[in-house]
């Protein structure tokens, strides 16, 4: 009875790390290159030197875009949804 309460709590753990994972991803995901330099500079903190923080922005905007996660500007990522769940629709149709 202990053994299957660990694996249960367990197993609710991995999946809460999960889920706060994908959210914290999504929110990210689809900001422009502006966009995610500006919430990267709030999120580094002020002791490191500027010219370190644009390395480390540079670094993490280079990797994003590679993934194709940093959205091309110009295109609204809301119409790129929209557009996408319109091939889908038709596809399945």
């Amino acid at each position: 009875m202990k053994k299957l309460l660990f694996v249960s709590v367990l197993i609710g753990l991995i999946v809460f790390l999960v889920r706060k994972a994908m959210a914290d991803r999504e929110q990210w995901e689809g900001l422009s290159e502006d966009d995610l330099r500006d919430r990267l500079d709030e999120r580094l903190p002020s002791q490191i030197p500027d010219e370190k923080r644009q390395a480390i922005a540079d670094t993490i905007v280079t990797k994003m875009k590679d993934r194709g996660a940093v959205a091309e500007p110009g295109i609204d990522v809301d119409d790129t949804i929209d557009l996408a769940e319109t091939e889908s629709e038709a596809a399945t149709a």
